[in-house]
């Protein structure tokens, strides 16, 4: 990351010390969506709204676009909070404190129904939220897509079919609810994503995306369209993942090995006893199985949004908290120089893993920052 641009980021940060919808101090995560800085735990409700798809979280320490940049540096928590948090109607903010269904339901009803803004907020067209908001997705949606046009789309939690417009752009499928519209309904990441015609009883023309959050299956208006979109999909895909291929290292593995070894894992459960498992962390992400040698891992950790640092709240030595949206990973080495030596390893995998994802969007980015655009955000 340049100096600059890292300079950027930590101006943000200053400018947001407190979480934007609990108030808890020293936030790490970014909504790159609505323009806020929120923590840990505000950050893992915002990653399951809609089912992934409507807010964008980035570690505040990761990679932004110029796009992104330009809406925080004029957004941020004070002034999003002003907007989405104008009329409480005598309703209390979470606290630090608070229960995580308490924070889910406030957050819920702040970005997705709008609740505690003015009544007549989606026709506000000239405030600031909206106006910034507006201006950014446009520069994006004209500099960066690839394809565009109308599908219907299966809802996550009522599997209804609605028909959507979508913008596929740098490593985003965006969906909106008619072309005019300025902000999405939701954003699909394509990071890891795979896309494949599926058979679907009653209806033509689906096919899935599939991402590590779920399955989105969508649906064209003729087979030609299906191919089109099938394409288009995967050679975002392609385009987003080909920096991070290497060379195969063994018959089975095409990925680069960083580092790999025992460590002791902090379980996820009531009794939070630890294990020792083998850990492989390679391209894109920390793999951890029974033993070495297994074939079948246990679980992996993706490093686009994980944060590793040395942990100072356990008892248990030479330990590494893995900070991602919604959860932190525990998992401690043998001694001093294996902890370090982790922890520089995960860092430049996550480093690599930005590098990668870097290109098309930059690309994006650069042609809308040097076209000329009427509508382009005035500093304020």
């Amino acid at each position: 990351m340049s100096s600059t641009r890292q300079k950027a980021q930590s101006r943000l940060l200053r400018a947001n010390t407190t979480c934007a919808d609990c108030s808890a101090k020293n936030p790490k995560w970014i909504s790159t969506t609505f323009g806020v800085v929120v923590c840990t735990e505000c950050s893992g409700v915002h990653q399951a709204l809609e089912g992934g798809t409507l807010s964008i979280i980035k570690p505040s320490d990761g990679f932004l676009t110029a796009t992104e940049l330009a809406m925080l540096s004029q957004l941020g928590n004070e002034k999003v909070n002003a907007i989405l948090e104008e009329n409480m109607k005598g309703q209390r903010k979470p606290t630090p404190k608070s229960a995580y269904g308490e924070k889910e339901t406030w957050i819920k009803q702040k970005y997705v129904e709008k609740a505690f803004a003015t009544e007549d907020f989606q026709s506000l067209e000239g405030t600031v939220y909206t106006r910034i908001r507006s201006d950014t997705t446009h520069a994006y949606q004209s500099s960066g897509s690839i394809k565009k046009g109308f599908m219907n789309k299966q809802g996550g939690s009522y599997k209804s079919w609605k028909r959507r417009y979508f913008i596929l752009s740098g490593n985003h499928l965006s969906y909106y609810k008619s072309p005019g519209e300025t902000s999405p309904l939701g954003v699909i990441e394509l990071v890891l994503s795979n896309v494949k015609a599926l058979p679907t009883e009653g209806k033509e023309n689906v096919f899935g995306l599939i991402t590590p959050a779920r399955t989105y299956l969508l649906q064209a208006d003729s087979a030609p369209e299906v191919q089109s979109w099938i394409q288009s999909l995967q050679e975002a895909s392609i385009a987003i993942t080909s920096n991070s291929e290497s060379t195969k290292t063994g018959p089975n593995d095409s990925l680069k090995v960083y580092h790999e070894g025992n460590l002791m894992k902090e379980g996820n459960n009531i009794v939070k006893d630890w294990k020792k498992r083998w850990f492989v962390l390679r391209d894109d992400r920390l793999t951890y199985y029974k033993k070495k040698g297994d074939r079948d891992s246990l679980g992996s950790i993706v490093l686009t949004s994980c944060n590793p640092k040395v942990a100072t709240s356990k008892s248990k030595k030479y330990c590494i908290e893995l900070a991602t949206p919604g959860r932190s990973y525990w998992v401690a080495a043998e001694d001093p120089e294996e902890m370090h030596t982790w922890i520089r390893c995960i860092k430049a995998a996550s480093q690599q893993c930005f590098q990668s994802m870097r290109a098309p969007i930059q690309r994006s980015a650069t042609i809308m920052d040097k076209s000329p655009n009427p509508t382009r955000p005035n500093t304020m």
